[in-house]
């Protein structure tokens, strides 16, 4: 029991460390996945630990449940979404698509935002030809802007609320835009930022996501609340790369 006890904790203590290395490498940030799962594997590690009185081992293994769980609290510990509407009449949905550019399926995708009927969609990866099947969207949406791009890079916000644009400057903008505008929502005006980084596969594209959501995070630091970032962000929640950007309880609903 204690060298499992040991292994435990010494294993914990290494891949808490790799996480920490998530932001030099994309083999490093995989770590991050699994914050949840180190908390509760050093808890129980503390607990064993303590039963045989390995005072040590306790401590490196809490070290690790400390670590982790400081990443994991800010997810709870903010005004919840219920509480905020409560105060604030204003009500907003808002639905994200990603197409996906070789998709050749329009109807489907049409018959879900019919079937979910959001204020605002923000779509991703539209080239020209989904560009021209989802142009419909106009009778409904009567305030759009549609960026197509090829390779998954395109981007496109239907809206049945005015919006005015903000300015922005984000990496590259031309290649793989960003829309960044502010939403008149009754006598709401809620900033909206909808991006698409890339996919930290191939090469070069880890530190190029992580420079568009460094900049994202830098530009939701800036503009003034209520503000909602929305985007398949190609990065997981708890990792180092996504942090300066907002919780997912936004406040509205």
């Amino acid at each position: 029991m204690d060298l499992l006890t040991q292994v435990t904790a010494t294993g914990l203590l290494t891949v808490t460390a790799m996480a920490h290395l998530g932001r030099i490498h994309k083999v490093f940030e995989l770590t991050c996945h699994f914050r949840v799962q180190y908390f509760l594997a050093a808890l129980v590690c503390v607990l064993a630990a303590l039963a045989r009185g390995s005072w040590g081992w306790a401590t490196a293994a809490a070290i690790t449940l400390v670590i982790n769980l400081s990443t994991i609290i800010p997810y709870y510990g903010h005004k919840s979404c219920e509480a905020a509407s409560a105060t604030n009449p204003a009500k907003l949905k808002i639905l994200l698509i990603n197409v996906h550019h070789g998709n050749s399926h329009p109807a489907a995708c049409l018959a879900v935002l019919n079937r979910e009927l959001p204020n605002v969609i923000v779509a991703q990866e539209i080239n020209q030809t989904w560009a021209d099947a989802l142009s419909s969207l106009t009778t409904k949406y009567s305030f759009c802007e549609v960026l197509p791009r090829e390779d998954g890079a395109g981007i496109g916000i239907y809206s049945q609320f005015p919006y005015s644009f903000l300015p922005t400057s984000a990496p590259e903008t031309d290649i793989r835009p960003c829309i960044l505008l502010k939403l008149e929502v009754g006598e709401s005006r809620i900033s909206l930022l909808a991006l698409h980084p890339r996919a930290p596969i191939r090469p070069g594209h880890f530190e190029k996501r992580n420079a568009l959501l460094a900049w994202a995070g830098a530009q939701m630091q800036q503009l003034e609340p209520p503000n909602i970032c929305i985007g398949d962000l190609n990065c997981y929640a708890l990792a180092f790369s996504r942090r300066g950007l907002p919780f997912w309880d936004l406040g509205y609903s």
